[in-house]
């Protein structure tokens, strides 16, 4: 609430002058360019609602003062919060990946997996820290493209969920 009406106040304004479609009133304004010097400093208060863009900047500016004051007072340098934040969203991708990846394979009725065929279906009677291990490999493998070949789709199922598998590890790189 508080934030809504600091933007009211000041900002809003700003923004409300910056958002008028200028260039399309200006296209009008030359059509009819006829009428004379009237014409001419309406011309020139439009032009002038163009400033009310730049005025947008600032926000910008302020912004950056922010953002430097949190590095300064937090000692760390926004670059590596960047790069934690994408290897944890790389990391729980991998782990939802990888748990549905699991999940398919379990129940897929009499069906041949990637579970049946992988280490000779060791995965099948495997603690579940070891199905967890396997699946989260596969997942990683597929997010990064890598992709090693050992842990394969056999299955229709398995192949469409591959191909998903795929697109959202090209999507997050």
């Amino acid at each position: 609430e508080k934030i809504a009406i600091n933007y009211l106040q000041f900002w809003f304004w700003i923004d409300l002058l910056a958002s008028i479609p200028v260039e399309i009133i200006l296209l009008f304004a030359d059509a009819s360019a006829d009428e004379g010097a009237s014409n001419l400093s309406n011309l020139k208060m439009l032009r002038a609602l163009r400033m009310a863009r730049m005025l947008r900047l600032l926000k910008m500016l302020k912004l950056d003062e922010k953002i430097a004051s949190l590095e300064t007072e937090l000692q760390v340098n926004l670059k590596v919060l960047k790069i934690v934040k994408m290897v944890l969203l790389l990391l729980f991708l991998m782990h939802l990946l990888g748990c549905f990846w699991f999940y398919i394979a379990h129940n897929s009725d009499r069906e041949v997996t990637w579970l049946t065929e992988y280490d000779g279906g060791s995965g099948l009677d495997a603690p579940v820290d070891i199905q967890y291990l396997y699946s989260i490999y596969w997942a990683l493998m597929t997010l990064t493209t890598v992709g090693y070949g050992d842990i394969t789709p056999t299955n229709d199922a398995e192949r469409l969920y591959a191909l998903g598998g795929l697109l959202v590890g090209a999507r997050v790189f």
